[in-house]
């Protein structure tokens, strides 16, 4: 975004946070007015490195949601726009790539991914890091997924338990390849306790979920780790 349609849209911003009755639908048609009038720009200008656009984002945000959940929207999009390039999901719009990022509250389709995110290994360096820990940490660091979790099931044959540092893996592979689902049917039914009590794995656990939006199970998990680490404070 330019810096002048920056500095307007702080300006904009800034009123709305002054104006008292901004979620009254007269104030809205006039502040979106506004937007469209001096801030938004066609999708074709190929400026800004994020799909939708800042200014295609800001649209969104101001038509849809009250002007305080807006505002922090738009502002944690620029902050954001062009930058961390490896946490986003590429999407190719008008022979350009760009890094896909709708507002939170919004469904991405699925056929706007052109390239998904990349993901790498976990490395717990406590451990001894035997031949096929590497390998499985080199398969996902290539990005072959489907290669690792297969290494990991044919490990876990052999090998019922599994280091913490392989299954944190595991959780990588599911959502390398897109299967969330099976990824929480594992983790329920075949991970040990006391793999599922440690942050490594929780934490893997807990960011899956939030991108699956599964909110009330990610609190969940979030929860039993707050309460594990007040029994071992006290």
């Amino acid at each position: 975004m330019h810096i002048l349609e920056r500095a307007l849209l702080l300006v904009l911003m800034q009123l709305c946070f002054f104006m008292t009755n901004a979620q009254d639908d007269s104030a809205l048609d006039d502040y979106v007015r506004i937007y469209r009038k001096y801030l938004h720009r066609d999708s074709a200008d190929g400026g800004c490195a994020m799909y939708p656009s800042c200014s295609q984002y800001g649209l969104m945000v101001f038509e849809d949601c009250y002007f305080p959940n807006a505002m922090v929207y738009m502002a944690d999009r620029m902050i954001r726009c062009g930058h961390d390039f490896d946490y986003y999901d590429l999407t190719l719009q008008n022979g350009q790539i760009r890094m896909l990022d709708y507002p939170p509250y919004l469904f991405v389709p699925k056929h706007y991914v052109y390239a998904p995110k990349e993901y790498y290994a976990y490395t717990d360096w406590r451990e001894k890091q035997d031949s096929i820990m590497l390998f499985i940490n080199k398969l996902v660091n290539m990005h072959r997924y489907r290669e690792a979790l297969f290494e990991i099931e044919r490990l876990q044959t052999a090998q019922p338990s599994l280091p913490v540092q392989v299954l944190v893996n595991k959780l990588i592979c599911y959502k390398g390849i897109g299967w969330e689902e099976e990824a929480i049917y594992d983790y329920e039914m075949h991970f040990p306790l006391s793999a599922k009590q440690t942050p490594d794995v929780a934490f893997e656990m807990i960011d899956l979920l939030f991108q699956m939006e599964n909110y009330t199970m990610a609190q969940s998990i979030l929860d039993k780790i707050s309460f594990i680490d007040n029994q071992v404070d006290a």
